[in-house]
């Protein structure tokens, strides 16, 4: 015999509870009744439980920020104020290991694979890009996903990344270790079913307990843990921009007074940028010339 329950949180279905039995049973309806009540208990609960979950992910990851920020504006680069750390980057996720790819570096913590094999991780999850972009990339398996990568599982069996650019390869990493799992079944899931209609609930025809060794894989990330990281890319993708802002700031007011410094010089002056375009000449070069120097020429 077989009952089932289903937990359902905010209209989705959140779980099921599942009862077996080894002889036929008859349940009356009041039965029935009171398993449905006690599963919308049950969904209650978890909903509570959750909600303050997301508020507790809201309240970190502010707490991340305020730290980042007051660390960049004292260090000058956030990223090694992320990584100064390790226990806040790594145990709010119970993560064993963390790599930051950041333009063109990579800055690890914990434990973590060898920086060929990170870059390798860094192409296939950028081939399973999320949608929308701003979605963490979860994998409790990375090796049985895909197997070139299987000598990761030691180190990094599960692997949870957010982006932080959509115009770079910038992404930030957590990992987690491979973890055996013992996992007891209500009978041999490989035996045959009593009906071979799946629109029909039927039990297996043995109920004896079955148990099997999980191989190459990590816990599975947690819904709460997926919105502790989007929180985290989120808050990093704002520090970065302001970081960004702030250098452009000083790189124009760099240039306002290499400008002031050069225009009144007697000696012919030309600046140009990374790629050897013009940005600026002072006056005695445009005497010297005869003509004016057109920008970007």
């Amino acid at each position: 015999a077989t009952l089932t329950a289903s937990l359902v949180r905010e209209g989705q279905l959140w779980g099921l509870i599942a009862c077996h039995h080894y002889s036929p049973r008859h349940l009356r309806c009041t039965l029935r009744a009171a398993a449905d009540l006690l599963a919308e208990v049950a969904s209650t609960r978890i909903s509570a439980i959750e909600n303050y979950a997301h508020a507790q992910v809201a309240l970190m990851v502010r707490r991340l920020e305020q730290r980042l920020v007051e660390a960049t504006s004292t260090e000058g680069d956030w990223r090694y104020a992320l990584f100064r750390n390790p226990r806040t980057l790594l145990q709010p996720l119970e993560a064993t290991g963390a790599a930051l790819f950041c333009e063109g570096e990579v800055l690890v913590s914990g434990e973590t694979p060898s920086t060929p094999e990170l870059r390798a991780l860094l192409a296939w999850v950028q081939a399973q890009q999320p949608v929308p972009v701003d979605e963490p990339f979860a994998c409790a398996s990375v090796g049985q996903a895909n197997p070139a990568l299987a000598s990761l599982t030691p180190t990094a069996s599960g692997v949870l990344a957010v982006r932080l650019s959509t115009n770079s390869p910038d992404w930030l990493m957590w990992f987690r270790k491979e973890q055996l799992q013992s996992v007891t079944w209500a009978g041999d899931p490989s035996k045959p079913m009593v009906a071979n209609n799946p629109l029909e609930l039927s039990p297996r025809r043995s109920f004896a307990a079955w148990s099997e060794i999980v191989r190459g894989t990590a816990v599975p990330w947690s819904s709460t843990e997926l919105a502790l990281a989007r929180g985290i890319g989120v808050a990093l993708v704002d520090i970065i921009v302001q970081v960004q802002a702030v250098r452009l700031l000083i790189a124009e007011h760099q240039l306002v007074q290499i400008r002031g410094a050069v225009a009144g010089s007697r000696e012919p002056v030309l600046v140009a940028n990374a790629e050897g375009r013009a940005v600026f000449a002072n006056e005695a070069l445009v005497s010297l010339r005869g003509a004016p120097v057109e920008k970007g020429s």
